[in-house]
């Protein structure tokens, strides 16, 4: 089977999904920050799956960007700021929760995960 032939037009969408390898994958920048990724969608006429994902993708990345709450690590740095205390725990915290986790994402699931985690011997 013949794979389908990728778009090469300017007035297409950025996050438009290109044939590569076998599956519909995506590729594009948000503020600096790159998406590139398949989009498991491996039928080659499956186009129409493959751009809702590929959009989605766009769409929350974006959504991401542009929230006005603050990453956990800028919390928490600011909590070191001011009040300078746990700051061993708190470090501990930042490197699990990583750089781009916003504070409005972490549930009672995440908490009670990274107390299980947190809590095991390294």
């Amino acid at each position: 089977m013949r794979p389908p032939e990728n778009p090469k037009n300017d007035d297409i969408p950025c996050w438009y999904p290109v044939w590569k390898n076998g599956a519909w994958c995506y590729d594009f920048y948000v503020e600096g920050e790159r998406f590139r990724r398949s989009t498991g969608v491996r039928c080659p006429q499956s186009i129409e799956k493959a751009m809702t994902v590929a959009e989605g993708v766009h769409d929350a990345a974006w959504e991401r960007s542009l929230s006005t709450f603050p990453t956990f690590e800028e919390a928490a740095e600011l909590y070191l700021a001011d009040v300078d205390r746990n700051r061993k725990h708190v470090e501990r915290l930042k490197d699990y929760f990583g750089p781009v986790t916003r504070i409005d994402e972490i549930d009672a699931f995440m908490i009670t995960r990274c107390k299980v985690d947190l809590t095991k011997p390294e």
